[in-house]
């Protein structure tokens, strides 16, 4: 991948950096992920850092405050319900053998 970078896409270390920077950031930081990012700027031409910086900041950012703080939501199942005496009962006559489940 080194070879690539430098050599086959003429990148400097500045512009390998600035992609290990943006790796670093993810939740699961790879080489495989680097090369992805330098793949796509060779592809659209990038070829110093001016440029790079300018085309990050094009990206649109997600709101990371919202989508750190929000949970999933699992809203396509109903909430069960319990009757808090019904199980205590259930659960005494499981305990003496009243029950068979």
């Amino acid at each position: 991948m080194l070879k690539k970078w430098f050599y086959t896409f003429e990148y400097g270390e500045d512009i390998v950096l600035k992609a290990c920077e943006l790796t670093a950031g993810t939740l699961r930081p790879s080489f495989k992920y680097i090369d992805k990012i330098l793949a796509e700027w060779h592809e659209k031409g990038l070829s110093n850092i001016r440029e790079v910086e300018a085309y990050i900041l094009k990206i649109p950012k997600k709101d990371k405050k919202k989508s750190k703080n929000q949970r999933p939501s699992f809203n396509n199942f109903t909430n069960r319900t319990y009757d808090a005496k019904a199980l205590e009962d259930m659960l005494l006559k499981k305990s003496r053998g009243e029950l068979s489940e």
